[in-house]
C-alpha cells in the first residue's frame, strides 16, 4: 500500500506516528511533500513516545520513504525503514529543496535489514544545509542476525554539512 500527502506544512508532533507495514512481495511508499515545510518534532519526556515514519517489510524490498519540502526539521523524531526478508531494504531520501535540513535531540533517519537482503539506501540533500546535532544519526545497517550488508548513506548540503554533539 502507499501512503501519499500533499500539502502546505506538515506537522507530525506528540508522538504520532505514520507506519506502512507489509508482508507483501514489494513494499509500498510513504511519500510526503509540501510547498513550506516539513516539521517531525516531538517534545515528549521518553523515546518511545517520539514522532515516527516508519515502513517495515517481513518478506519483500522495503517500502521507500520520500521527503520533500523546501525546509525540513526532525526533531527527537525517527525515519526508517526494515527489511527482514531476502529483499532489500528500501530507500530514503529526504530532500530539503530551499532551505535547511536540521535533524536534533537524538533523531535518527535509519534505513536496515535482518535479513539477506541488503540495508537500503539513505540519501539526505538540502540546497541550502544539513545540520545534524544533539545525539541525531543518519545510518544504514545490518544486524548481526543479517547476511545482507547496509546499504549506502548519502549527506550533501550545497552550503554546508555541520555535525555537532549539542
Amino acid at each position: 500500500a502507499n501512503i501519499s500527502i500533499t500539502t502546505g506544512q506538515f506537522l507530525l508532533g506528540e508522538g504520532a506516528k505514520i507506519v506502512g507495514n507489509t508482508s507483501a512481495p514489494q513494499g509500498g511508499q510513504i511519500g510526503i511533500s509540501a510547498t513550506e515545510s516539513i516539521t517531525i518534532q516531538d517534545n515528549s519526556p521518553t523515546i518511545q513516545d517520539n514522532s515516527q515514519i516508519s515502513s517495515n517489510s517481513t518478506v519483500g524490498k522495503g517500502a521507500s520513504l520520500e521527503l520533500s519540502a523546501p525546509t525540513i526539521l526532525i526533531d527527537q523524531s525517527t525515519l526508517s525503514a526494515r527489511s527482514a526478508g531476502t529483499a532489500d531494504g528500501g530507500r530514503i531520501t529526504v530532500h530539503a529543496t530551499n532551505g535547511n535540513l536540521i535533524l536534533d535531540h537524538g533523531s535518527v533517519i535509519a534505513s536496515s535489514t535482518g535479513g539477506s537482503g541488503a540495508g537500503g539506501p539513505v540519501e539526505v540533500t538540502a540546497s541550502d544545509s544539513v545540520l545534524i546535532a544533539g545525539g541525531s544519526r543518519i545510518e544504514s545497517n545490518s544486524f548481526s542476525t543479517s547476511s545482507g550488508g547496509a546499504g549506502s548513506v548519502t549527506v550533501r548540503g550545497e552550503n554546508l554539512v555541520a555535525l555537532s554533539g549539542t
